[in-house]
């Protein structure tokens, strides 16, 4: 459970930037110094998991996740749960 909400704060801050300041790439690097009580391999495994869900892309550099490039999917999944969360239809 801890990886799915992991996962889905990586999420919102990345199609914030992307919002704020039209950024769709993201070092791996920058993602952990963001959440430093997570670990590398934490970061890494939610980050698999947001790309098996189809809302990044995920380069490797030596097997590791290096940056993450956002999807449009992503955008429309975190607007929808803004809808759902304001009560609309």
């Amino acid at each position: 459970m801890e990886r799915i909400k992991l996962a889905e704060k990586l999420l919102k801050y990345m199609v914030a930037e992307k919002k704020a300041k039209d950024r769709e790439c993201f070092k791996v690097e920058e993602l952990k110094s963001l959440f430093l009580n997570h670990d590398f391999a934490h970061i890494g495994n939610a980050l698999s998991l947001l790309k098996n869900d189809g809302f990044i892309l995920l380069q490797t550099a030596n097997s590791d996740p290096s940056t993450a490039v956002l999807r449009s999917a992503a955008i429309r999944h975190i607007e929808e749960d803004s809808v759902i969360e304001k009560g609309y239809s």
